[in-house]
């Protein structure tokens, strides 16, 4: 069985929605962990589950001293916690073993790889050969080598609705801010659009 990491994000769906067509065996993991965005988050992710009928596991954890975003709310720039991908992949890989899952996937794509260094195809490598030596993990990210624009397409068609997703990280007043940098990839891999 395969557990997936989903944010509720459009690349977490897409991913979702390629294991489904394939016909393979997962669960959803879902992580609220305080972030600016967790009530959005969370809300897609749900959403997405329940139309879909596909189990998903929500964690509420506690991430004591992690590092807050180091770009406030309303400015454009990445969005970076220190080792949040690292964290919550090391979560992911524990709930696997426990769960008799053989290995987790997370949307990491191309163009997270100059802002994010746990996006980046040596990060995925190096973790997956450390998660199989310790507990028979396979870790994978199936986008890594795809930009935001394939993944459109492949949400496109696997029917995928981006409406359905939430991808900014500091939403104002409930709403995506259209500053910050996953709302601008956003914005442009679906052709200029705001969502």
């Amino acid at each position: 069985m395969l557990t997936i990491l989903f944010s509720g994000g459009f690349d977490s769906m897409v991913l979702a929605e390629k294991a489904k067509n394939e016909g393979l065996s997962f669960c959803l993991l879902h992580f609220s962990y305080g972030q600016g965005a967790s009530a959005q988050e969370a809300s897609a992710s749900l959403r997405w589950a329940q139309k879909n009928d596909i189990h998903i596991e929500r964690k509420i954890v506690s991430l004591c001293g992690l590092q807050s975003m180091n770009t406030p709310p309303g400015s454009a720039g990445p969005r970076v916690i220190p080792g949040r991908n690292l964290l919550l992949i090391s979560l992911a890989i524990n709930y696997a073993a426990a769960n008799g899952s053989d290995c987790v996937w997370y949307g990491a794509t191309r163009d997270d790889w100059e802002d994010y260094p746990d996006c980046r195809p040596e990060f995925v490598d190096s973790l997956n050969a450390l998660s199989i030596k310790d507990v028979g993990v396979k870790v994978q990210a199936p986008f890594i080598e795809h930009t935001k624009k394939d993944i459109v397409l492949l949400g496109s068609e696997l029917g995928v609705s981006a409406q359905d997703s939430w991808s900014c990280y500091s939403p104002l007043v409930g709403l995506p801010c259209n500053e910050c940098n996953s709302c601008v990839a956003r914005a442009t891999a679906h052709q200029g659009k705001l969502m």
